[in-house]
């Protein structure tokens, strides 16, 4: 009798009451409980994931949560190139979301020039410009990115044609168009412009939209 007068065996038999309580009341209402798990579930994967509370704060996905198919990103950039004639660079392109702050891709280039003699026709056979490139490009605040690319050109010089290389590297922002299409301007600097580079001046201004899942 005076084991249950002793002030810490009551409060041992306390909480092993308490727990025993706790449990059953668990046991008795599993099927509750599971209806609202199964339905999370169902949404928890269409979300971004991040790591931690201040990885929300900063934007910064958790990287493997991600799907492959979400990681993919489609576009196109086009820029206007000053010259007798006006010319102007299309280029389709394909990105891969490493995470949310990092993207790397690739994409083609074509050139058209906007010759009144021609009647502004496309160029063809020897005469076409075209190319591809490689991109590397991080988020550095919501819209801001640093952007950095290396391209060839293959063009007609002369009788043959000829490689020529460019490395970029800029500055761009994004901006909204439609729910899932963002726009985006960006401003490079082409390292290896000489005389005949295909850009005119070392500087580049570029403009493209990117349709992300």
């Amino acid at each position: 009798m005076d084991e249950f007068l002793d002030p810490a065996n009551l409060k041992q038999l306390l909480a092993a009451k308490q727990k025993a309580l706790a449990s059953k009341a668990l046991m008795d209402n599993l099927d509750k409980i599971d209806i609202p798990a199964k339905t999370l579930d169902k949404f928890k994967n269409k979300y971004i994931r991040f790591n931690s509370a201040n990885d929300v704060a900063e934007g910064k996905e958790d990287p493997l949560k991600h799907t492959p198919g979400n990681r993919f990103v489609f576009g196109a950039n086009f820029q206007m190139n000053p010259g007798l004639p006006v010319s102007v660079d299309l280029s389709p392109l394909i990105g891969y979301r490493v995470n949310a702050m990092w993207t790397i891709g690739s994409g083609g280039s074509i050139r058209y020039n906007l010759d009144p003699k021609e009647n502004f026709r496309p160029p063809n056979g020897g005469n076409i410009v075209y190319g591809f490139r490689i991109f590397n490009q991080h988020r550095i605040v919501k819209s801001i990115y640093l952007h950095a690319e290396w391209e060839a050109f293959s063009k007609p010089v002369g009788a043959k044609r000829i490689w020529d290389r460019q490395a970029l590297a800029g500055i761009g922002k994004e901006f909204a168009v439609f729910k899932s299409v963002k726009g985006s301007v960006t401003i490079l600097y082409n390292f290896l412009h000489h005389d005949d580079s295909p850009y005119m001046k070392p500087v580049v201004f570029r403009f493209g939209f990117l349709k992300k899942k």
